[in-house]
């Protein structure tokens, strides 16, 4: 993408540490829809860590040449360029099929063809599958400045942190996963402040929305993660209006802030991502699941379910003790037998409400509630309540079920 002057004096103002102003103002000057995805990511990196960013953001672009070719052209110790006026012919007021053409070639992949930015991710596995694995491998990917797991290279500076609102309140796997992958606790942030490092939760509320933006200001993450979307709202998500009300305001914040988020749901008893409003909400709709299960319990199949872009090879991933390791030999998903989550409901019940329940009581009221939107009957989840020997502690609407953490899945 050629660069306009005036776009690669601001760029080349930020990669050198100052603000993109003219001489005797104080106020940025606007960016382009083209480079503000690059533009706002700059701003919350380091001035120091701007230029290694930068280098990774070029190797990534298929048009890298015209990106160099732009900022050598470019001389940020004079006044900015004037905008160019538009051409002949072209309107102020609706956009063309050229102005659609331009935004889509100026969107940014974190990862190539997996991990768009400043949009909504999805990734979608059975309950305990390795959501929250992989999602802890990715964040050691831009803690530790790792090539994506396809090989792919990571734009990220060594030190980019992730972001991550916990909503199942799975601590315990957090920090065992962190701890056994070498992740020091600063890799890690999560949208509470210390006093209450386990709040900030409810995305149905403006303060904990407030709160996320201004997280992501003065974390500068490299990924948002929504662990899980279920957990973090009341609304039901199947309805159109109110999904809108849910995913609207992180679309935003992910568009202003140009930083990726990844929701993280369970499948659906079709295998469909839960919530079928998600799907239409985000970009690009990750699977993950264990196609072998009996002979290759920690083998993954990983792939790209729904994109507006080409899709990508799946991938094979291998969960081990100290972290994951991939490659291009995926399993393949078997065709001659059913799957236990659907041939045994009982055993899919079982086996979501174990997972679900892995970091901590959880009000019935709440699991009622998924366990209706997931497509489970009542009847099925109160056997697999007691052939988990689950505690229910409390009072009418305050009663919880608890899995002890021996008996988690």
């Amino acid at each position: 993408m050629k660069l306009t002057p005036r776009e690669a004096w601001i760029v080349c103002r930020l990669l050198g540490g100052r603000l993109a102003v003219a001489p005797g103002s104080n106020t940025p000057l606007e960016e382009s829809d083209r480079i503000y995805p690059l533009t706002a990511r700059l701003a919350l990196i380091d001035p120091p860590l701007r230029i290694a960013f930068w280098k990774g953001f070029v190797a990534a672009q298929e048009d890298a040449d015209d990106w160099l070719a732009s900022l050598g052209e470019a001389h940020p110790e004079l006044p900015p360029p004037p905008e160019e006026a538009p051409a002949a012919g072209v309107s102020s007021v609706s956009a063309d099929l050229g102005d659609v053409r331009r935004m889509i070639t100026g969107i940014r992949w974190t990862w190539a063809q997996w991990l768009a930015c400043g949009v909504l991710n999805t990734l979608a596995s059975n309950p305990g599958e390795g959501k929250t694995i992989l999602a802890m491998n990715l964040a050691r990917v831009l803690w530790e400045g790792r090539p994506w797991p396809d090989g792919a290279v990571n734009a990220n500076p060594p030190g980019t942190r992730t972001l991550w609102i916990p909503a199942d309140r799975h601590y315990p796997q957090l920090i065992d996963l962190a701890d056994r992958y070498g992740l020091p606790d600063a890799a890690m942030r999560f949208n509470a402040p210390p006093s209450d490092p386990a709040g900030n939760h409810d995305l149905d509320d403006r303060e904990s929305l407030d709160a996320l933006k201004a997280s992501i200001e003065e974390t500068a993450p490299g990924l948002v993660i929504v662990d899980t979307v279920g957990m973090t709202t009341r609304r039901s998500l199947g309805k159109p209006e109110e999904a809108r009300e849910y995913f609207a305001p992180l679309m935003d914040i992910a568009g202003k802030y140009s930083v990726p988020f990844l929701l993280i749901t369970h499948l659906s008893k079709d295998s469909q991502a839960l919530g079928r409003r998600i799907v239409g909400a985000s970009r690009l709709v990750w699977k993950l699941t264990k196609p072998d299960p009996e002979n290759h319990p920690d083998r993954r199949r990983f792939w790209v379910d729904k994109t507006y872009e080409l899709v990508p090879k799946p991938l094979g991933m291998t969960i081990g003790p100290n972290g994951c390791t991939f490659d291009h030999d995926p399993p393949s998903e078997s065709r001659d037998e059913p799957r236990p989550r659907r041939g045994n409901r009982l055993h899919e019940v079982k086996e979501w409400l174990a997972d679900r329940l892995a970091a901590g009581p959880v009000l019935v009221a709440d699991l009622s509630r998924e366990a209706r939107e997931a497509g489970f009957g009542f009847a099925y989840l109160y056997k697999a309540r007691e052939m988990l020997g689950i505690e229910e502690l409390g009072v009418k609407r305050s009663l919880t079920w608890k899995l002890s953490l021996d008996d988690a899945d």
